[in-house]
């Protein structure tokens, strides 16, 4: 009964390796998902102050429309309204000398 518990468990945490989401800065793994259609949109890989200021935007647009859920948001709003979380200076870009 164990070694078919055993092979149970092995064969579950092999098969969900593959769905796993990146994670994005310091954020959690719902957070991460939630941003990662808009991190695909943009084609770019965010730093920690960039993928808090999306997260942020997204909270904002949420509160401003609570009668959609956030996943339905991300859905609906195109990844050019993040370009200022990019276009902005950061505490994690190297300082040019």
């Amino acid at each position: 009964m164990q070694v078919k518990l055993l092979a149970l468990s092995l064969f579950a945490s092999f098969f969900a390796t593959g769905f796993t989401v990146p994670i994005y800065g310091h954020l959690t793994e719902r957070e991460s998902a939630i941003i990662k259609p808009i991190i695909e949109g943009l084609k770019v890989e965010p730093n920690n102050f960039q993928a808090k200021c999306i997260l942020q935007a997204l909270t904002r647009v949420s509160t401003a429309f609570p009668e959609y859920p956030i996943d339905n948001l991300v859905a609906r709003l195109p990844p050019k309204m993040f370009y200022p979380c990019f276009n902005t200076e950061s505490p994690d870009k190297p300082k040019q000398c």
